[in-house]
C-alpha cells in the first residue's frame, strides 16, 4: 500500500489550496500528485478487513488486484494531466479499481480526491467512510476527512447565502399630488345681486360680482 505524505505537510499543502485546483488549473495536491513524485511507493500490502466486515470486502484473484493497481495509477494521471477538468474521469477510473479488488485501500482514498477536486464533498466523504470501514488506521484518514467535512459546510453556507433573498424590500416612492394654484386661490363666485344681498345680510365682506358687464 503506498502510504500518503506525513500529516503535517499534506495538511498544509491541502489548507493552502482550494479544492480546485491542480498542477496546471490550481486544482491543488491530490494523492494522486502528492504520493506519485514526492514519496517512495512501498510494496503493496494486503488489507484484511476489520472482524465482521469480510463480506462487504470479498477479496480479488492476483490477477484482480494486478488490474486494480493499474487503475488506481491510470487515475492518478488523468488527475495529474487535466487537474479538476479530469475529476470526473478519474473518479470512474478508481470505481473500476474497486470493482475489480475491494480491498484496495489506495483506490478509496483516491476516490475521495477525485470527488472533493470535482467539488462532490458528499462523495469524498462517502469513499472514504467505506475506507475507514475496510481500514480503520489508514494513515491521516480522519485529518483529510475532517477538512471536507468543514469545506463542505462551508460551500452550503455560501451557497445558501447566495440564494437567500434580502429581509429588507425596496422603498416604495409614492408620487406627491401637486395641488392647483387655481383651486388653492379660488373664491366663490356670486352668481347675481340676489345672493350678494344675501351674504351681506350675513355679514359676507366680500364684494359681489357683477352679473353685467360695464358699458
Amino acid at each position: 500500500m503506498i502510504r500518503p505524505l506525513a500529516t503535517a505537510a499534506v495538511i498544509a499543502a491541502l489548507t493552502a489550496c482550494s479544492p480546485a485546483c491542480s498542477s496546471q488549473s490550481q486544482s491543488g495536491p491530490g494523492p494522486s500528485e502528492a504520493q506519485t513524485v514526492p514519496t517512495n511507493p512501498e510494496p503493496r500490502v494486503e488489507v484484511t478487513p476489520p472482524e465482521g466486515a469480510e463480506a462487504a470486502f470479498p477479496k480479488a484473484s492476483k490477477d484482480g488486484q494486478k488490474h486494480s493497481e493499474e487503475l488506481v495509477e491510470k487515475g492518478r494521471a488523468v488527475l495529474k494531466s487535466k487537474g479538476k477538468a479530469g475529476a470526473s474521469e478519474a473518479a470512474g477510473i478508481f470505481g473500476e479499481a474497486i470493482t475489480a479488488d475491494s480491498r484496495n485501500a489506495i483506490a478509496y482514498w483516491e476516490l475521495g480526491w477525485a470527488r472533493q477536486i470535482g467539488g462532490d464533498y458528499d462523495a469524498a466523504l462517502a469513499a472514504w467512510q467505506k475506507l475507514k470501514q475496510l481500514d480503520p488506521k489508514f494513515p491521516d484518514l480522519d485529518n483529510f476527512s475532517t477538512i471536507t467535512t468543514m469545506r463542505r459546510n462551508e460551500s452550503a453556507e455560501q451557497a445558501q447565502a447566495a440564494t437567500q433573498p434580502n429581509d429588507e424590500p425596496p422603498l416604495a416612492t409614492t408620487p406627491t399630488k401637486k395641488k392647483s394654484k387655481k383651486a388653492e386661490g379660488a373664491r366663490p363666485i356670486r352668481m347675481n345681486s340676489g345672493e350678494a344681498a344675501k351674504d351681506a345680510a350675513k355679514g359676507t365682506s366680500e364684494p359681489a360680482v357683477p352679473t353685467t358687464t360695464p358699458q
